[in-house]
């Protein structure tokens, strides 16, 4: 699986490719929520999976149970879009395998961060992390796939080399 991944200071956010939506339950843990967008395939054809003229309510206890009920719902509902309104100002929004997760600014991301990344085999999280944080924009993780932290010697240079190869291609100016 090819996953690009990117943290953002200025705003606070992730992003990363090739994932299932059950990556966001991370972030969702303990947190008071409201999807606002919930759009599956059944049939081969994209529906809205909410309750039609129906105001979306925040989730403020029993977060468990509402996260546990929404990812059952994804084994048998493929989600292509969805979007989650946080407490405070942050949101999560998933889209064709996509994960973008906003913290509200001053909350802390990078924990969260480091688990999801450490589930994806990405042992190095912490350091990653703190890459991103000084080069913002999303990088291809290939390169320190089941890497230890020790093990890194020149992979993030060559991300970054990477990175400026891809949004240097003629493709993208045209």
């Amino acid at each position: 699986m090819i996953h690009f991944f990117g943290y953002f200071k200025e705003t606070n956010h992730i992003g990363i490719s090739s994932v299932g939506f059950e990556k966001a339950a991370i972030f969702l843990r303990n947190r008071d929520f409201k999807i606002v967008e919930l759009i599956g395939l059944k049939d081969n054809k994209e529906v809205n999976l909410l309750y039609e003229n129906e105001e979306p309510l925040w989730i403020t206890q029993d977060h468990h149970i509402h996260i546990h009920s929404l990812l059952k719902e994804n084994e048998y509902t493929l989600f292509t879009h969805v979007k989650i309104e946080l407490a405070d100002g942050g949101d999560i929004n998933y889209s064709a395998a996509s994960l973008y997760v906003k913290f509200p600014d001053g909350e802390d991301i990078k924990s969260k961060t480091i688990m999801l990344l450490e589930t994806m085999g990405y042992y190095a999280g912490e350091k990653i992390f703190d890459f991103c944080t000084e080069n913002p924009d999303m990088h291809l993780l290939e390169f320190v796939l089941g890497m230890e932290p020790e093990d890194i010697t020149d992979e993030f240079e060559r991300m970054k080399l990477h990175t400026e190869s891809i949004n240097n291609e003629s493709y993208l100016e045209d």
